[in-house]
């Protein structure tokens, strides 16, 4: 059992995992946090709106700062240095195949462009049988799904995943080989989802988006049991309610991480007192 982060040499990207794992510890001391840390130079890096020209009293970090700061936190690196994308150079999401290196099973990977509010490590016993549990994305919030080998599916969100047992890995095996099927259309899900974005998308968007359509895919042929995490346990664009994850995703991070800290002063949303809600008995 354990908690992932995958991240690169983004400057961007450094500063919003800090505060993700800062806010992690502020609820769990001692449950087990990896990165698994890809040293690409900075090569790779998604560019978004010019963040990292924001400074705003956020802590800004180079790799060598990153590692002494972070490591206070009791968190395990794993380092890669030899990560070769080929023809997805610059697109930092097929780095996720190299969670072939992660060691370890039941294992839940978070974005960086998260905030925790709660302890976590509940959600690893989680009630359902699953062997994936996920958040949807905006678009299957809505009601979207993706027609995948002859069923239907509200797409994953793959900034929160619990893979149980050694199913990280496994994916980490065929991840790269997915992207590339859906970029060159060689399944009917990629066909559709070309037409798709081909016409409601800039393709910059297209291309983001490859990894997540790419994890939903898996899923579905892979025939694993799922399911998906409820708004009490993450909540994904908007923070509704009281919830243990918020993801934030990345373009909105910067308003959302004024709203819950002042430097690095964590200010978590107070928790509802549920006794407020209670009927005195008569």
């Amino acid at each position: 059992m354990k908690v992932l982060y995958i991240l690169n040499d983004s400057c961007f990207y450094r500063r919003m995992c800090w505060f993700s794992i800062n806010s992690l510890r502020y609820y769990n001391k001692s449950i087990e946090i990896e990165i698994l840390y890809i040293c690409d130079n900075g090569k790779d890096n998604r560019k978004i709106a010019n963040l990292n020209d924001f400074d705003l009293g956020i802590p800004w970090f180079t790799r060598e700062m990153f590692i002494e700061e972070i490591s206070k936190f009791n968190v395990v690196f794993r380092f890669v240095y030899d990560c070769d994308l080929g023809e997805e150079s610059g697109f930092p999401s097929a780095q996720r195949k190299e969670f072939i290196k992660v060691k370890g099973k039941d294992i839940l990977l978070l974005d960086s462009d998260t905030f925790i509010f709660d302890d976590i490590e509940p959600l690893f016993s989680h009630t359902t049988n699953s062997e994936i549990i996920a958040s949807k994305t905006e678009w299957g919030e809505c009601g979207g799904f993706l027609p995948i080998l002859g069923t239907s599916l509200s797409p994953f969100n793959s900034g929160v995943i619990l893979f149980k047992d050694d199913l990280l890995q496994k994916y980490g095996s065929e991840v790269y080989d997915l992207i590339l099927e859906i970029k060159y259309e060689k399944t009917d899900l990629g066909k559709w989802y070309g037409d798709y974005e081909r016409k409601y998308s800039p393709k910059e968007a297209f291309k983001l988006g490859r990894e997540e359509i790419a994890f939903s895919y898996w899923v579905v042929k892979e025939k694993l049991k799922y399911s998906y995490f409820d708004q009490s346990e993450v909540q994904t664009v908007n923070y509704k309610s009281q919830t243990k994850i918020y993801h934030t995703m990345t373009q909105n991070w910067l308003q959302q991480w004024s709203r819950f800290y002042r430097g690095s002063k964590f200010l978590p949303p107070k928790k509802l007192n549920k006794r407020l809600f209670i009927r005195p008995s008569s």
